[in-house]
């Protein structure tokens, strides 16, 4: 079974953003497409200039928090997926495999 590249995840994930309207206005940011009708996104991720009370995580970039709402458990649940993939994936320092030698008459 093959699946996407994380590359291809973290795009597909970009989508559930709420980009905050100037960064629209100044070109930093693309509008989300709207979502398929009856399709629910994987993710929301929220945006605000307000710190968030009690968020599942979030960030502060460019003078803007964003974050996973505490009681958003689909959005918590893809996080925590995501995270376990990138954690997965990551394979830490290169092994030291074992070197032959071939002697040359």
């Amino acid at each position: 079974m093959t699946t996407r590249s994380l590359s291809q995840i973290t795009l597909e994930l970009a989508g559930t953003v709420d980009i905050p309207k100037a960064h629209l206005d100044d070109g930093s940011g693309y509008p989300v497409p709207p979502p398929i009708e009856g399709v629910k996104p994987l993710m929301h991720v929220l945006s605000g200039t307000a710190r968030p009370k009690d968020p599942f995580v979030a960030i502060q970039y460019r003078g803007y928090w964003y974050w996973i709402d505490q009681g958003d458990l689909p959005s918590k649940r893809a996080l925590s997926f995501l995270m376990g993939i990138f954690n997965f994936a990551e394979t830490g320092k290169p092994e030291n495999l074992p070197l032959v030698t071939i002697p040359a008459q």
